[in-house]
């Protein structure tokens, strides 16, 4: 019988935490933290995400300040205005993901990377790579790191397949699980054997937004599975993995909706705290 990785009930133990040691931070005399969060455009699904992190922060204590800019701006100018706030915040998050004509990785690395409360900065991922003190890990990253170690799943030594290679998820993600000690296969849907990899390992994650294309024929016997993707389907929110074809074939997994999402939110406003000078 699978058991399920709630990441909804350990985000809400993690929220607790930040709350109490932000509670404590501003009885000694420290001002509430800040976040500043960049999103470009108004569309359905930015805004939910915007306004889920923005809930969490204020309930925790966060000051939360959105700049909502105008769909047609160019790059020069979102890195103007990351310019003008970074010495006034604790933390800067720009939503993703940015339109096409927006040179991303130019953006990202314009953040000064002790207010990457993401991780994505060039400098921040080169820092995870080599394992060095001081990185700040994306936020999905250290969710999924957390939420397996919070359920005791040994990481040291086990095969891992890591479907998707993104820098928000694959790439930060495969580098923290190498630090951990595990031996990291990275593949993407243009792999020619990524069902065979993934069939043979412990440990399979999918952050690709291909729906239910996980199926039982890619997973072994009792291992355990993370479905980082999230698509709607119809009137169903449903992940990368056939949850239903797949449940009884695995030993560990996490669902979708309430798995890595509420973990992702939560670690950024983690990261956040661990960032903040005394």
């Amino acid at each position: 019988m699978s058991q399920i990785l709630d990441g909804k009930s350990l985000s809400l133990k993690i929220k607790e935490e930040l709350r109490k040691m932000i509670e404590e931070r501003v009885s000694n005399g420290f001002k509430p933290p800040r976040l500043d969060i960049i999103m470009i455009g108004n569309d359905y699904a930015t805004s939910l995400y915007v306004g889920i992190k923005k809930s969490l922060g204020q309930d925790i204590g966060v000051e939360v300040v959105v700049h909502d800019l105008d769909y047609a701006i160019e790059t020069k100018d979102l890195i103007g205005k990351i310019n003008e706030i970074e010495n006034i915040t604790d933390g800067i998050l720009v939503q993703l993901p940015l339109p096409e004509r927006i040179d991303t990785r130019k953006v990202l690395d314009s953040i000064p990377v002790h207010l990457d409360i993401d991780g994505l900065t060039t400098e921040n991922l080169e820092k995870l790579k080599k394992n060095e003190l001081g990185a700040i890990p994306s936020a999905t990253a250290l969710g999924v790191i957390t939420l397996l170690k919070e359920n005791n799943i040994e990481l040291e030594g086990k095969r891992v397949c890591m479907i998707g290679n993104s820098i928000e998820v694959g790439q930060p993600l495969s580098a923290m699980l190498k630090n951990e000690g595990s031996i990291v296969t990275v593949c993407d849907i243009d792999t020619p054997n990524t069902k065979e990899i993934s069939k043979e390992s412990d440990i399979v994650i999918s952050a690709t937004g291909n729906p239910e294309m996980v199926t039982k024929e890619w997973i072994k016997k009792d291992a355990v599975v993370i479905d980082i993707g999230i698509s709607r389907v119809g009137e169903r929110i449903v992940g990368d993995v056939n949850y239903e074809d797949v449940k009884d074939q695995v030993s560990y997994i996490s669902p979708v909706p309430g798995g890595v999402g509420p973990m992702t939110v939560v670690s950024l406003f983690r990261n956040l705290i661990t960032t903040l000078k005394t």
